[in-house]
């Protein structure tokens, strides 16, 4: 078979034949192995890590203390924010919450705003 050519290859994972050009050393796999190789990777990857939680991935959060009363500026218990509502006000440039603000996802986890280090002014959400 020449360099070029085509042909059938078994997958790896599941045995399925793949339409191929080359193998060249790499691991034939259908697309659905391949994904879930993938996966299987990115967790392994993100668990030697650690938890790193962004706002990026919080869908909305309810305030559930504010260290500044509601009467001085602060949120009244229950103001609900989206998520582009929360990663405005974490950045350095608004900073809308305050330092030790208690708030909670749809899921029910509880985090608190604390001050990034070395961030300029900008805030982050800690899991407690």
């Amino acid at each position: 078979m020449s360099y070029g050519s085509w042909h059938y290859a078994r997958c790896e994972d599941c045995g399925c034949n793949k339409l191929t050009r080359q193998n060249g050393g790499y691991a034939v796999l259908c697309k659905e192995c391949k994904q879930e190789r993938r996966k299987t990777k990115d967790k392994r990857y993100n668990d030697r890590r650690g938890f790193h939680h962004t706002s990026g991935s919080v869908d909305s959060i309810v305030i559930v203390y504010d260290p500044t009363p509601y009467c001085e500026g602060g949120y009244s218990i229950g103001a609900k924010f989206d998520r582009m509502q929360v990663s405005c006000m974490l950045q350095a440039t608004y900073c809308g919450f305050t330092a030790g603000t208690k708030v909670k996802n749809a899921d029910g986890d509880v985090f608190v705003i604390k001050l990034k280090k070395g961030g300029k002014g900008s805030m982050e959400l800690c899991p407690m």
